[in-house]
């Protein structure tokens, strides 16, 4: 089904689903870029690119779904430079950091000595990054709060 967007209040060209969302992403992407995560908001959107905000929720559960899509996570699949630059700019400095705490748990000898780091961090990210763009509920800080208790209870020394 086309869309008719208007803008200025002039009517538009009717565009196609994948036109609206290819304008919606761009724009996402752009106020990412220039503006930071947290400046990035659906009204935003919506209002610079004249797409309705219910329009955008159909698409994305929240703006975290829209700005990771934005942000090269979807496109990184059928790029190799782009998932390289993922990969090393965002993932990895983020991993670097996180293997820090968990190898300060180690430690502390809260956290078995023989944990393997990357497989934590991909249980613990896994949930995340799944429940983010499948989308199926939403990603709020009990959610988060869960997942990280159920990864760090499997990894947590008992006492018998």
């Amino acid at each position: 089904m086309s869309k008719s967007i208007e803008k200025d209040g002039r009517s538009a060209k009717r565009l196609r689903p994948q036109e609206i969302e290819t304008m919606i992403i761009d724009t996402a992407f752009e106020d990412l870029l220039e503006h930071g995560f947290r400046a990035v908001t659906v009204e935003s959107i919506a209002a610079k690119t004249g797409i309705a905000k219910t329009s955008i929720y159909r698409r994305w559960p929240n703006k975290a779904a829209m700005v990771m899509e934005a942000f090269l996570l979807g496109e990184a699949q059928f790029d190799a430079e782009l998932a390289e630059a993922f990969r090393t700019r965002w993932i990895a400095p983020r991993r670097e950091a996180a293997k820090e705490v968990l190898q300060s748990a180690i430690g502390n000898k809260e956290l078995h000595p023989d944990v393997d780091l990357d497989q934590a961090l991909d249980a613990l990210y896994g949930g995340l990054y799944y429940r983010l763009m499948i989308g199926s509920a939403p990603l709020s800080n009990a959610c988060v709060r869960g997942i990280f208790s159920a990864v760090m209870d499997g990894l947590r020394v008992r006492e018998d």
